[in-house]
């Protein structure tokens, strides 16, 4: 769960259909659901925010040695890692306090 309230999604979905990014169409396998699909135009926009970053990062590391990069490298992605083992950590927790929860929908008092 990414904590993002459904009327905001479906904002920023509407924005980027107005512009040309993406292409919604219903789910028919899932009625109460949209299918979001990125367009040509909608590649091209990734493609060139992607640049615009890679062109920042290289600004704000160009007086680095490249051994300062790699060291820098190597700690994002052990800091990504430990992102995605907390993240599965607490998936885990949310699912096993959902399964305790009794038919009337209340947790038990180990929550």
């Amino acid at each position: 769960m990414q904590g993002v309230h459904p009327s905001l999604v479906t904002r920023q979905v509407r924005s980027l259909e107005d512009a040309g990014y993406v292409e919604v169409s219903a789910d028919l396998a899932d009625h109460r659901s949209c299918l979001v699909r990125l367009t040509a135009a909608g590649g091209e926009e990734v493609r060139r925010l992607q640049q615009v970053g890679l062109d920042r990062f290289a600004a704000f590391v160009a007086g680095w040695e490249p051994g300062e990069v790699r060291t820098l490298t190597t700690l994002l992605r052990k800091l990504e890692t430990s992102k995605a083992s907390v993240a599965a950590q607490e998936r885990t927790q949310a699912g096993r306090r959902w399964a305790r929860r009794d038919v009337t929908g209340v947790a038990d008092e180990a929550d």
